[in-house]
């Protein structure tokens, strides 16, 4: 049966919540042939990161060692340690940060093997996820992009001027048990998830964990891996829903979809947004967001988070906001 066949009977299986028939699919996928030869190719071949080698220092492979690369291919629970290595700042400094954002980078990598595998546990996760994941989230999904995230932001923003909240997570931070316990998978896939969670750093030559870097001990996720951005993703579903529930309810229902309607959310990776024409709503929403957060061990970044109106000077900000490169 070929990937795209079992992954549209997973997308099925979970928009019906059948757990039994989700995780039966995801065995499936994890055994499957032509599964594992497609992670192989994704992670040598198609994915930006192919050129960033991991504490093996392979980053690109012959033919036949990619084949070979796909028939030893399996889920075995282990996890080699990740390379981390000085990243030079904008002014010329270097600095041995852990990096907060799931994204692909020269400073941080798996092996090729552990990203084989990464590829190979996405394939079967992915689909069961896009079926629950909430509207407005963009970041790093198939069939969504940037663009779509901003064409939402400026719906939201012409028709009337709104109070923005502007708000960046701090995801080095980020609890493994927000993480494990949403997943609805096979044991194997979740405990070879927990060896990619706890994996060490491989930092000059030493094998260790690093004592500045909590996030390798209970919290965090590892940066540069091609599963990242959907664990990171699957730990913020629901924030959407926390947002809209900070609105009041009103007792008559046509009132109550036009109040809903008035809120804008939209959220990319660890960048979200959330617009309302009462300050007093999104001072609410502000205050239960960071309860929430709490909860899975994140906070709001202080440097990066910020309340200011759509067309109006608000206390120190200027009228507008930033978002994603764009201007709105």
């Amino acid at each position: 049966m070929s990937v795209w066949k079992m992954q549209s009977k997973l997308y099925l299986a979970s928009r019906k919540e059948d757990i039994l028939e989700v995780k039966r699919i995801q065995k499936m996928i994890v055994k499957s042939e032509a599964a594992k030869y497609k992670a192989v190719r994704t992670v040598t071949q198609d994915n930006r990161g192919k050129k960033t080698a991991g504490v093996d220092g392979k980053k690109a492979l012959s033919p036949s060692a990619r084949l070979a690369l796909a028939e030893r291919l399996m889920l075995d629970e282990r996890a080699i340690p990740i390379r981390r290595v000085l990243i030079p700042k904008s002014d010329g400094s270097e600095s041995n940060r852990p990096l907060t954002t799931p994204i692909v980078a020269s400073g941080v990598a798996p092996t090729i093997e552990d990203k084989a595998k990464q590829a190979l546990v996405r394939i079967a996760i992915e689909p069961a996820w896009e079926a629950k994941m909430e509207a407005n989230s963009y970041g790093f999904r198939p069939g969504r992009s940037v663009h779509d995230c901003i064409v939402k932001l400026k719906l939201g923003l012409y028709r009337q001027p709104k109070y923005i909240l502007d708000a960046c997570l701090g995801l080095d931070q980020i609890s493994h048990a927000s993480i494990l316990g949403k997943l609805e998978s096979p044991q194997i896939i979740k405990r070879q998830i927990k060896a990619w969670l706890k994996a060490g750093v491989m930092k000059e030559g030493l094998t260790r964990r690093i004592p500045e870097a909590p996030i390798y001990k209970d919290a965090g996720t590892p940066q540069g891996g091609v599963i990242s951005p959907l664990l990171c993703n699957i730990a913020l579903n629901g924030l959407e829903k926390v947002v809209e529930d900070c609105l009041e309810q009103k007792k008559d229902a046509s009132k109550k979809r036009k109040n809903k309607g008035e809120l804008t959310y939209c959220r990319y990776a660890d960048d979200f947004l959330v617009a309302h024409q009462d300050l007093k709503v999104i001072l609410k929403v502000k205050k239960r967001i960071e309860e929430h957060l709490g909860e899975l061990g994140l906070e709001l970044s202080e440097a990066k988070t910020k309340i200011v109106h759509s067309r109006d000077r608000f206390e120190s900000n200027e009228p507008g906001v930033n978002f994603l490169g764009f201007r709105a």
